[in-house]
């Protein structure tokens, strides 16, 4: 009995060798290497019309079709457009028993992808892109010498150390480097109205470079049936920002929420990245004439905003724009066919860097991005908003506008003054700032009002009010003995113009004229009352 069943063992072993082998035999002769490299080849070429090259195709029944450097170029035919280092393609054994090869996992280990925006505004893939939309239609079923069937049926999809480089010849977005791993599922059924993905990227490293800032990123991306969630940690400069949320619906109407947060941020870094160059359209349309101009414009007109919307809160500890200290701001944001609301904004006040602050901020911000523009260019011509800010305490040891006022009245604490309370309203519109406010202290109160446009160009009226125990000090001609307000303070208008750097302070002749006329009857009805009383 024993016998026998070590007969029927053997016997059992040797048919699933004699099968193995059998097997082994059938795929390396039918998918022979020469063959799927002109399948590959072929296929990959006519796809792309770019030169593409294989090094090695290796056929193994268990572990598949393993392809060796995979080579992809550019245009030109020279630079690498893609690269891979190993290409492995798991089949089903079954359908190719019936000479038919059904791709059901796909590994890609190692690839490169250079990505170029050019200076013309076309991105290094443009005429791939364009040509496989004239081809998907017609694309053939099989292609290469021996024309074998092939389909891709894969579920699977596995990217290990993976390189990604972006390079904008215009100067608009920053350059960026990624490198990172995916392990991504497709499954797709009838009726689903396409395939679905999910699985997860892990991000190892992100890296923009733009404007001398360089941003690092790493985090992981999930990707489920309809939604994709993400927490990611960036680290600008010394500052470390979390960006945590989802997107629901991305492949439809993506709705986004994202959330950030971080103990400390350079603001002013930040938007550096942002604030390339205008966009080529604009140089091109001068470059190439009046026809081209009308078809940007055209093309602009009838572009749609985005499908993408998205809300968040931003909330930071300690935020430092133009040596200006927000702590504890707080934000929430709606962005919409380009639109952005950030509302309500909520931060305390402090200074650095010769100024001493303490108080409280609250407004709202919108802009919008457009096309024909980069980011930061687009933000900035369209930035509008409101604030109000009250200040407990505001120290200036390094003011250019005190110091210029100081100059032209001779009053030397106006150089570095201090108020003991500040309220301002701020409109922003049309790259201007709108200011209306008040500074009082002790010895010196200021109702300054006017604009600050953001190329630091001032144009600010103010009555200038010192108090009787600084008036002595005043360098101002004989109209002083007429403005003076019924506390006894010395008031002098004042208009302040040039720019932030180089402010220019001088006598607002309108005021005066007002100021001198209101003294001079003031004066007049005061001998007459005198006369008469007299009598």
């Amino acid at each position: 009995m024993k016998r026998k069943l070590l007969w029927a063992g053997a016997i059992c072993l040797a048919t699933i060798v004699v099968l193995i082998i059998g097997l082994s035999i059938f795929v390396k002769s039918y998918l022979r290497s020469d063959k799927l490299r002109a399948i590959v080849v072929s296929r990959v070429e006519g796809l792309t019309g770019r030169i593409a090259s294989i090094d090695r195709i290796e056929v193994s029944l268990f572990k598949g079709i393993v392809v060796d450097g995979i080579d992809l170029k550019e245009r030109n035919g020279k630079q690498d457009f893609i690269k891979a280092k190993e290409f492995v393609l798991e089949y089903r054994l079954l359908p190719l028993l019936r000479k038919r090869l059904v791709i059901k996992k796909v590994e890609l280990v190692s690839p490169f992808i250079n990505l170029v925006r050019e200076k013309d505004g076309r991105f290094n893939f443009s005429d791939m892109m364009e040509k496989a939309g004239k081809g998907s239609e017609t694309a053939p079923e099989s292609a290469g010498g021996g024309g074998i069937p092939l389909s891709v049926e894969t579920d699977k999809i596995s990217i290990s150390d993976a390189r990604i480089e972006f390079t904008d010849e215009e100067g608009v977005a920053p350059a960026m480097k990624i490198a990172a791993n995916s392990d991504l599922r497709f499954s797709s059924e009838r009726g689903q109205g396409g395939p679905e993905l999910t699985g997860r990227v892990d991000i190892k490293e992100l890296t923009m470079k733009g404007n001398g800032v360089e941003v690092k990123s790493s985090g992981l991306v999930s990707i489920k049936q309809d939604d994709v969630e993400f927490d990611i940690s960036s680290v600008v400069d010394k500052d470390t920002v979390k960006l945590s949320g989802d997107v629901k619906d991305y492949m439809k109407n993506p709705v986004a929420r994202l959330d950030v947060n971080a103990v400390r941020l350079d603001i002013e870094k930040l938007m550096a990245m942002t604030g390339g160059k205008k966009d080529s359209s604009v140089k091109r349309e001068a470059a190439q004439g009046e026809s081209l101009k009308g078809r940007v414009k055209e093309e602009r007109k009838e572009a749609k905003p985005g499908r993408l919307t998205a809300s968040g809160e931003i909330k930071i500890g300690e935020a430092k724009y133009q040596g200006y200290v927000f702590r504890n701001f707080a934000a929430g944001y709606n962005f919409s066919g380009g639109n952005i609301i950030v509302s309500p904004i909520t931060a305390d006040l402090s200074g650095e860097e010769g100024m001493v602050l303490e108080g409280s901020a609250k407004g709202n911000l919108r802009a919008s991005i457009a096309g024909g523009e980069s980011a930061g260019e687009s933000l900035k011509s369209t930035l509008a908003g409101r604030f109000n800010a009250d200040l407990t305490k505001c120290e200036m040891k390094e003011s250019k506008i005190g110091g210029a006022i100081a100059a032209f009245t001779g009053i030397s604490e106006i150089g570095s003054p201090k108020f003991d309370t500040v309220h301002f309203v701020f409109t922003i519109a049309k790259e201007k700032i709108a200011l209306n406010g008040t500074m009082a202290s002790s010895l010196i109160t200021l109702n300054p009002s006017g604009t600050v446009g953001f190329n630091k160009a001032i144009d600010i009226v103010t009555d200038l009010k010192v108090a009787p125990s600084l008036a002595g000090r005043i360098v101002a001609g004989r109209i002083t003995r007429y403005i003076t307000d019924e506390k006894g303070w010395t008031v002098i208008p004042l208009r302040i113009t040039g720019t932030t750097n180089k402010p220019s302070v001088g006598l607002n002749q309108a005021a005066v004229t007002r100021q001198i006329e209101k003294g001079a009857v003031q004066e007049i009805q005061k001998r007459l009352f005198k006369g008469i009383l007299g009598k």
